[in-house]
């Protein structure tokens, strides 16, 4: 999903919760949950946004075109399988601030 669509299906109120993924201890990705889907944020050349630190994914997106949307840390634990989309393996999520 690209910002523009994001943008978009926050302004229809689509949109349930923005999640961080952990993908290692220095980047992060976005997750956009809606209606019991979910997408990952792409830039616009199509690759998923990556951000370096936290700080960074805490403040990138909170409040996109006026609507605020509740934002969570989303690890993995070590060793999760994952088998085409499917992790398998309990995940952690957190609620953060987005200050």
């Amino acid at each position: 999903m690209r910002y523009a669509e994001l943008v978009q299906l926050l302004g229809e109120g689509r949109v349930t919760e923005l999640q961080v993924e952990s993908l290692d201890p220095q980047t992060f990705s976005y997750r956009v949950v809606m209606e019991g889907a979910a997408e990952v944020l792409e830039e616009e050349n199509g690759q998923p946004v990556r951000l370096s630190s936290l700080g960074h994914a805490r403040q990138y997106l909170p409040r996109v075109g006026g609507a605020e949307v509740p934002l969570f840390l989303v690890t993995q634990p070590p060793g999760s399988t994952i088998v085409g989309s499917q992790i398998y393996a309990t995940s952690h999520k957190t609620r953060l601030d987005a200050s």
